[in-house]
């Protein structure tokens, strides 16, 4: 019968607007009367507000953006499809014809943003809400700045960012509260904003500040009735809701006595009695542990939406059979909650799937009406794509060629100097084997002068005893000697030069270098060199301590091991040198500018000479 009435009625309202057709282009008042009319039934009923707006839409009476606008309304208040009501909704956006006055605009800017927020798309809804505050301070309408605010508060909850989100709720509240106004909506608007500021409160556990601002929630209800232009029954919708949710937060906050006596005094409003009212009072008997009563008003909701509603819908599986299972579970009945729960699975899974189908369906329309915009575009993609792809490997091709060209420079550098310091160690190690040989020929001539002199000077065996019991060196020149006691001098004499061409000569010549117990004190005692010039001497005649200078003689063996005996391993001749493998590598860096491996390279060695030494 319900049906057969609708029937009748869509026809009528089809007929009057079929009738008013011919009057379209002289009053256009005729227009603005269907958009309300339909507006108006897209909240009770929407199949024929679609009906309608179909035939309004043939016969011209609405334009494509108050069509679009319209299906909006419709899919958002009548069927809870947020999906396609914000399909329309962007469409309108983008219509040349959408109003260009900033309250028009503001209105549709608050509908698609909230329509991103049902979406979960809480992105896209952060960037409307920012267009839309923008234009609204710019143009001074501080109620849809608001009504902004609130809607960016619960986006930013959504995200997790509860403390940033609450100040836009409560910024948004404030701009409201603060409006001096008569109209009954603004009031509301101010109402339902400080509502939805409670219930993500109460949603998180953070009682104490929902209760608080009940406070002002009932202040502005109170203002509400006040109202002359206040619609029948929406106060007491409001007071009724008002006193649901105090009911319920009094009950979580461990204080039944004043719950209750909130549900009681919800109890006592006509709006409690009404079926859409009753399902308000459920949350508090759960909370309360009422699970009878609660399960008797669930069974009575869900008798009534199956007979009005789409039992398929997340509204239903929300506030019904979850609320259902939750009763069960309190009764400990949990064969029930089970099966309960078994039809909130099906019901899930139900959705997902009509959800899919719905998205295909709309891929296809749209695949359908644009396939041929969609293949240039793509194909003007794949063109930039395919030219993007073609300069980048280009670049890359030449930024490798570069890169290599510069290893390559770099190499031959490298080779280069290498090279060129490998033929300076040669030329190096040449002029130190000259050295040798030439000291060795001083020592022997030196010798020998000596002997020619002790046999011809009657006062050489004097000297001798001299030498034996001064303690000096039998190797030294008695005219070199220094007195017995006496200061040494700061300069170095001829005697201490004979001195230490001795000693250097028998470290380099005897190998002393690579004995392990080769000792200062050692080599003060065997050469009879004072102590306090031993230092001096090194200093002086090489530029190194002791310790440096034994180990320079050792990277020099090291030197011509490598060259005698090209296919040691360098741990061989480190090992041969009496040097470890660290101390070796980062001697010989430090002194030749380059590794042991860069100097033992075939490259290296090619035409240079074996060193004798």
């Amino acid at each position: 019968m319900n049906n057969l009435l609708k029937t009748i009625f869509t026809l009528i309202i089809t007929v009057l607007l079929i009738g008013c057709s011919n009057l379209v282009d002289e009053n256009r008042d005729g227009g603005e009367d269907v958009f309300s009319r339909i507006e108006s039934l897209s909240l009770s009923e929407p199949e024929t507000a679609l009906v309608t707006l179909d035939s309004a839409e043939r016969i011209g009476l609405l334009n494509p953006y108050e069509t679009n606008l319209l299906r909006c309304l419709i899919y958002h208040n009548g069927y809870s499809d947020y999906r396609k009501a914000l399909r329309y909704a962007v469409a309108a956006y983008n219509m040349p014809d959408a109003p260009r006055n900033a309250g028009e605009r503001l209105r549709l800017i608050d509908l698609i943003a909230d329509e991103y927020l049902n979406n979960g798309d809480y992105a896209s809804s952060i960037r409307f809400c920012t267009e839309g505050l923008g234009v609204a301070k710019d143009s001074l309408i501080s109620d849809m700045e608001a009504n902004l605010h609130v809607t960016l508060g619960l986006n930013l909850l959504e995200i997790g960012n509860d403390d940033e989100a609450f100040r836009y709720l409560r910024r948004g509240v404030d701009i409201l509260g603060n409006l001096k106004t008569n109209d009954s909506d603004k009031t509301d608007d101010y109402i339902y904003a400080i509502g939805m500021t409670v219930n993500s409160l109460v949603e998180r556990g953070r009682y104490d500040e929902a209760a608080d601002l009940m406070d002002e929630y009932m202040v502005a209800l109170e203002e509400l009735e006040k109202r002359p232009d206040t619609v029948d029954g929406i106060a007491d919708s409001r007071r009724s809701s008002g006193y649901a949710i105090l009911a319920y937060i009094y009950s979580r906050k461990g204080e039944p006595d004043k719950a209750r006596k909130y549900y009681d005094l919800y109890c006592s409003t006509d709006y409690s009695s009404a079926p859409e009212g009753e399902q308000i009072r459920i949350p508090y008997l759960l909370a309360a542990h009422r699970f009878e009563e609660a399960l008797h008003y669930i069974k009575r909701e869900k008798m009534l939406w199956q007979e009005s509603a789409d039992t398929v819908s997340h509204a239903y599986l929300e506030e019904h059979l979850k609320h259902e299972r939750d009763a069960y579970e309190g009764l400990g009945d949990f064969r029930s909650a089970n099966r309960v729960a078994h039809v909130i699975e099906t019901v899930s899974d139900s959705l997902r799937i009509r959800d899919r189908k719905s998205e295909a369906l709309e891929l296809a329309e749209i695949y359908k009406t644009n396939e041929q915009a969609l293949q240039i575009q793509h194909q003007d993609y794949s063109i930039k794509i395919r030219n993007i792809v073609i300069l980048f490997s280009l670049i890359l091709i030449f930024l490798a060629v570069l890169f290599i060209l510069r290893i390559l420079r770099q190499r031959n550098v490298i080779i280069k100097k290498n090279r060129s310091m490998s033929a300076t160690i040669e030329e190096l190690m040449g002029f130190k084997d000259k050295l040798f040989d030439t000291q060795s020929e001083n020592i022997r001539l030196r010798d020998l002068l000596d002997r020619m002199e002790k046999d011809f000077d009657p006062v050489s065996g004097d000297a001798d005893i001299d030498a034996e019991t001064t303690g000096e060196s039998p190797i030294i020149p008695s005219s070199d000697k220094q007195e017995s006691g006496s200061p040494l001098s700061m300069e170095l004499s001829d005697r201490d030069r004979i001195l230490w061409e001795r000693m250097n000569h028998d470290i380099l010549g005897k190998k002393l270098y690579l004995e392990r117990e080769l000792s200062k004190d050692r080599l003060v005692e065997t050469y009879r060199i004072p102590v306090n010039k031993f230092a001096k001497l090194f200093r002086a005649y090489t530029g190194y301590s002791f310790s440096q200078y034994i180990l320079n003689c050792r990277l020099d063996h090291a030197v011509r091991l490598m060259k005698e005996h090209p296919n040691w391993s360098l741990d061989s001749i480190a090992g041969e040198s009496q040097m470890s493998k660290t101390t070796f590598y980062s001697r010989f860096q430090a002194k030749y500018g380059m590794s042991p491996s860069e100097f033992k390279s075939k490259d290296n060695l090619t035409d240079i000479n074996v060193i004798s030494r």
